[in-house]
């Protein structure tokens, strides 16, 4: 439902559900590097070229999401994404190779932002259930479309800009909240997600929609909780819990190095 000039509000709840990125040597060493799951040790990742490298390191991305999700091809409604290159280079060639229908988009430093928005409005038509947003940047084949190519050896100054050389994907499904204490509980976790969104995510799953998920996960009652870090489980609880008493579990976790 549109609301005023550029506001949209969902009828629907649209989470992102899982999330899977690569990211460069430089971009592993800064103040974001908790966040990212893979680090190349290869810019050029034995490739031909940078433009190159960069295909595939989006490639490798949607795969890892695929493996984070337990989701195969077959399951994605579409792909949307973009990157830094002419004619969204990396990312058409990568969403070839998946035969999943592809939707380019090309907004420079906002791309991931507008495919997210995008895929929200497609779920929220009802047509589209689960949706890939997938973007990229690479240092070096950013260089030779807007500056200079690297081989020129030109001088950079210590406060020169630098690309970023990452991918990152995610899957944006929707969960419909239908018991008693889920809807209880679900205002908690949007207030700690949003107070703590520099070190937390937070995501749902219908067990309705994902019955393989929560069997996966062992659910056997809900609202059931599974904190991971660093890829593990390390603290799971069921049913209705007050927001301090779960801030007082997780500060245990995200206070360890």
């Amino acid at each position: 439902m549109k609301k005023g000039k550029q506001s949209v509000i969902f009828q629907k709840d649209i989470f992102i559900n899982d999330a899977a990125s690569y990211v460069g040597k430089r971009e592993s060493e800064g103040n974001l590097r908790d966040y990212f799951q893979n680090v190349l040790k290869d810019d050029l990742m034995k490739e031909k070229s940078y433009e190159l490298a960069e295909t595939k390191m989006q490639k490798m991305t949607v795969e890892k999401l695929f493996e984070v999700s337990g989701k195969t091809a077959n399951d994605f409604d579409c792909i949307m994404g973009g990157d830094l290159q002419n004619q969204i280079f990396a990312t058409s060639f990568c969403a070839r190779e998946f035969d999943i229908p592809f939707f380019g988009l090309y907004g420079a430093c906002s791309t991931f932002g507008e495919g997210l928005c995008a895929g929200g409005l497609f779920i929220e038509s009802g047509n589209f259930k689960n949706i890939i947003v997938v973007t990229s940047s690479h240092f070096s084949s950013a260089e030779r479309n807007y500056r200079f190519p690297l081989e020129l050896g030109n001088q950079r100054t210590p406060l020169s800009q630098w690309t970023v050389t990452a991918s990152g994907a995610v899957l944006v499904d929707f969960w419909a909240s239908w018991c008693g204490p889920c809807k209880m509980l679900s205002p908690v976790l949007s207030e700690i997600a949003d107070e703590y969104a520099d070190v937390l995510r937070v995501a749902k799953v219908n067990v309705d929609d994902e019955p393989e998920l929560a069997m996966k996960f062992k659910v056997s009652s809900i609202p059931m909780l599974v904190f991971f870090k660093d890829g593990r489980i390390v603290s799971t609880s069921v049913g209705y819990r007050p927001k301090d008493e779960i801030l007082n579990e997780l500060k245990l976790y995200m206070n360890q190095g």
